[in-house]
């Protein structure tokens, strides 16, 4: 039997790898915002109790633990 668990994470959006871009602000800004949780919705409902324009800032990742 194989379980599929989800480990999802909010964390300071860098954009994509190649992406030429200066994060300096978003680091700056966002530090210490970053968590991970045991849900999508748990993950959602944390980036959404930021102001619109910092959730440009963060991006919800999800990994197969």
């Amino acid at each position: 039997m194989q379980l599929n668990i989800m480990i999802y994470s909010v964390r300071i959006n860098h954009g994509s790898p190649f992406e030429d871009g200066d994060h300096t602000f978003a680091d700056a800004y966002m530090q210490g915002c970053e968590r991970t949780f045991s849900s999508e919705a748990e993950a959602r409902e944390y980036l959404d109790s930021f102001e619109e324009w910092e959730q440009d800032l963060l991006v919800i990742d999800s990994v197969p633990f």
